[in-house]
């Protein structure tokens, strides 16, 4: 079983894709000469969403924030963005991870449609600062909405944690219409959700690499806990 890794993103610059970022140059050694880097990270492209929605978006968080990015393949990278009717009522909510400047802390939020603008409903922070996931493992899950409790309604899920060495924390949010509610919190180096059949709660699997067998997680109807 392949672990998760984390790695830091930057988009890849193309001429028609608008960009969130663009690789920083090395520091340069006391004489002056940059400092070159033997194993630099592979620029990826952003896919799913367009710097202008991220943009548009970002206007309603927080002063200073940022959609963040998470590799889905060694040449691509998606936002943690995503729409859903998280309360199952019509209405469509914004569904994102973001990090404030100069914070090394990752939040995430649910945005309602407001006339024709967004309002901020509820944040949380989350575990680490970076979405944690690997591009080789088809079994975890950085970011996504899904019923994972088998009662119809959409849950939150985001995987994230400090670096690949610590691990990361698989979380599980439901949305009430004006909080976000934990439902699942299971650490480990190896995270998987698996969903099982159809209006059926799921199971979390979680192992560290000091542990000879996984975790386990149950819904227990109000919680995802340890069996």
């Amino acid at each position: 079983m392949l672990t998760a890794q984390a790695t830091p993103i930057v988009t890849a610059p193309s001429p028609n894709q608008p960009q969130l970022s663009s690789t920083p140059l090395p520091p340069p050694r006391p004489g002056g000469e940059a400092i070159n880097n033997p194993n630099p990270e592979p620029q990826r492209a952003l896919v799913g969403a367009s710097a202008e929605q991220l943009t548009r978006i970002e206007q309603f968080l927080p002063a200073r924030s940022q959609v963040t990015n998470y590799a889905v393949s060694n040449t691509e990278q998606r936002a943690a963005y995503a729409t859903s009717d998280l309360e199952g009522k019509g209405t469509v909510d914004t569904v994102v991870v973001y990090k404030e400047l100069g914070s090394e802390s990752l939040f995430l939020a649910v945005l309602a449609p407001k006339e024709n603008n967004l309002t901020l409903r509820s944040s949380v922070r989350l575990n680490g600062g970076i979405i944690y996931g690997s591009i080789l493992d088809k079994q975890a899950v950085p970011f996504a909405i899904r019923d994972v409790t088998g009662d119809g309604r959409p849950e939150i899920i985001v995987t994230s944690g400090v670096g690949a060495s610590l691990g990361a924390a698989l979380q599980i949010y439901s949305f009430d219409g004006s909080s976000l509610h934990q439902i699942a919190f299971a650490q480990g180096h190896t995270l998987h959700l698996d969903d099982g059949r159809a209006g059926k709660p799921a199971e979390i699997t979680a192992q560290s690499r000091y542990e000879q067998k996984p975790r386990r997680y149950h819904w227990n109807g109000q919680i995802f806990a340890q069996t």
